[in-house]
């Protein structure tokens, strides 16, 4: 279980650069609380590969169930307003170029 929770950690922490980049490069308006959620997530991760570390899996089970219902809450949210301003960001800069 270890293993596979590092690399899920992994991925959530490169997922998270990535937009955290994209909102700085559009000057994204509420990126401060986008952010602190992706740090709350990746806080609570950490905390939670401590346990999986000393033997507790039942507490990576509660995480896997918790990030299901903030994940679909987050996307319907936070990431549909950011992919809506990154789209219409780039529909301008198409507009810009000719």
């Amino acid at each position: 279980m270890l293993a596979r929770f590092d690399a899920f950690y992994a991925h959530t922490l490169e997922h998270f650069a990535q937009e955290n980049q994209r909102m700085q490069q559009i000057s994204f308006p509420p990126a401060h609380c986008h952010t602190a959620e992706h740090e709350g997530v990746l806080e609570v991760m950490r905390e939670v590969r401590g346990h999986l570390q000393a033997g507790n899996y039942e507490v990576g089970r509660v995480l896997a169930r918790e990030l299901a219902t903030w994940f679909q809450g987050h996307a319907a949210t936070m990431d549909a307003m950011l992919a809506h301003v990154l789209k219409a960001n780039a529909v301008r800069t198409a507009v810009d170029v000719e």
